[in-house]
């Protein structure tokens, strides 16, 4: 028969061969299916996160769109339309007027290659209305600047006066 200690070395031979192929078998795969499991949820997360960014940035395009469509329309109205020349003029005149000015238009012709507009303007008054028609002019319901202003007093011979003489060239920027 065999004796006492070379079952037990047999015994422990088949436990671990048993041991060995258990883990061979069963945990070595489990354990590399993990492995391969979690890198494959490391770059789908990966994945994900670039996706939301790039949903977030279309929505805060979307909303800056749309915050641009807004002010664009909002200032369209400050732009001169070529079709509304007699509102500019009435609206010139109703500053003259107001400030007790006399004024001479001269030059709404657009020009098509830059889309602005050259006006002259020649007006005359006291100095104080003189100061509160620039003011007007300035204030006027479209988007203008002043590229040339000229102040001249009235002189008349011997004779102390207020009065002033103004040559404005205004710039419009013209919406067709």
């Amino acid at each position: 028969m065999i004796d006492f200690g070379k079952k037990t070395i047999i015994s422990v031979l088949l436990f671990g061969g048993t041991v060995i192929i258990v883990i061979a078998a069963i945990i070595w795969p489990t354990v590399t299916y993990i492995k391969n499991l979690s890198q494959e949820t490391l770059e789908l997360k990966t994945y994900m996160e670039k996706r939301y960014e790039s949903v977030q940035h279309t929505k805060y395009a979307k909303q800056k769109i749309q915050e641009i469509k807004n002010e664009v329309m909002e200032s369209s109205g400050l732009l001169y339309e070529s079709n509304k020349q007699l509102q500019l003029i009435t609206a010139l005149e109703n500053v003259a007027t107001r400030n007790n000015m006399t004024q001479k238009i001269e030059g709404l012709n657009p020009d098509e290659t830059t889309h602005q507009l050259m006006i002259s303007l020649n007006a005359s008054g006291s100095y104080l209305d003189s100061l509160r028609y620039l003011s007007d002019i300035e204030k006027i319901n479209y988007f203008l600047q002043i590229n040339k202003l000229t102040f001249s007093a009235l002189l008349d011979r011997g004779e102390v006066s207020s009065s002033t003489k103004m040559s404005l060239e205004l710039e419009l920027y013209v919406n067709d």
